[in-house]
């Protein structure tokens, strides 16, 4: 009788959501997707399955990113959009030859979130597990 027995714990004892965390966790180090696959195997997974759950890791992954992504240029756009407003009210409220405000701040971090966030989200297309 072979033993099915690893790390303490029985095979039959570890739920899908243990090799899902396993994963996760090796992604997040670096660990090259055949080495992840491979000691999913190593662990009792069939290759099929262990290419599976590499996937759906993956694809998740690629879905935050795209969310992070379109929050960033979202939130990046009202900023631009606010500080270029404020500019333009204080602006025309302004008495000819009086002062007024620029909101340059607002207009630059806004730019920077924008950029940033379509960076995020253009390479969740590009990036795959190594």
């Amino acid at each position: 009788m072979t033993s099915d027995f690893r790390n303490g714990r029985h095979l039959a004892d570890l739920s899908a959501t243990d090799f899902y965390q396993l994963t996760i966790d090796r992604t997040r180090v670096g660990t090259p997707r055949v080495a992840i696959q491979q000691e999913l195997v190593a662990r009792g997974i069939e290759p099929d399955a262990a290419k599976l759950i590499l996937d759906n890791v993956e694809k998740t992954r690629r879905r935050q990113q795209q969310s992070t992504g379109r929050r960033n240029i979202i939130f990046g756009a009202v900023a631009c959009v606010a500080g270029a407003a404020a500019t333009a009210v204080t602006y025309f409220t302004a008495e000819p030859g009086g002062y007024y405000y620029i909101f340059w701040a607002a207009g630059i971090f806004g730019a920077v979130q924008l950029i940033w966030g379509v960076f995020q989200y253009s390479t969740a297309w590009t990036s795959s597990l190594r």
